[in-house]
């Protein structure tokens, strides 16, 4: 006996049209690269809402990470530059022979 998931029914619906077909093939891709929790959504309108969210919330997710990545780039920006003027002014108060 051969078992068949709903999913895999929904999906080989071949009388569908086409752009149901891309939504279903979209919701698949999205909700297998963000590992979440599948549920079948019973109508192209729920097909469409979900990918719409997931690709909203992996732009908003990208954006997160570009924007924590620049935070870290300038604290490291900032590090080196105030390492490099530290390393100027102990040159120049050995260079003029000024203890502290």
């Amino acid at each position: 006996m051969e078992v068949k998931s709903e999913w895999l029914d929904l999906f080989e619906d071949q009388a569908a049209h086409w752009t149901t077909r891309y939504l279903r093939s979209l919701y698949w891709a999205f909700t297998t690269m963000m590992n979440t929790q599948r549920y079948t959504p019973q109508s192209v309108a729920e097909l469409g809402f979900s990918c719409f969210c997931m690709l909203l919330s992996c732009v908003a997710f990208g954006y997160l990470l570009s924007a924590i990545g620049a935070i870290l780039s300038e604290i490291s920006k900032e590090q080196k530059e105030y390492k490099k003027d530290l390393n100027i002014l102990n040159q120049f108060m050995k260079r003029k022979k000024i203890e502290m």
